[in-house]
């Protein structure tokens, strides 16, 4: 299993609304010094995570694992390139 770290902005979400949804895997939150969540989460597939991931859209920021983000960036520029084609 991998372990999935992010940032989750506190100017939009707090960490009720957060728990509130559902997220099983989940293995500790805590605070950073701008009050933003801290999540981590041990999963066996990280790329499954991606669209629950970009559903935060700005207000989310994959820590870790490296490859993850390179991922999501790619998937990102790729979608901007079909909107610019548009």
């Amino acid at each position: 299993m991998d372990k999935v770290f992010w940032v989750l902005s506190s100017r939009h979400y707090t960490e009720e609304e957060f728990l509130r949804s559902e997220h099983r895997y989940r293995n500790r939150i805590e605070y950073n010094q701008d009050n933003d969540l801290l999540i981590s989460y041990n999963v066996k597939n990280p790329f499954n995570m991606i669209p629950w991931i970009l559903q935060y859209g700005s207000d989310i920021e994959v820590l870790e694992p490296e490859y993850l983000r390179h991922k999501i960036t790619k998937d990102l520029y790729e979608v901007m390139r079909v909107y610019k084609e548009w």
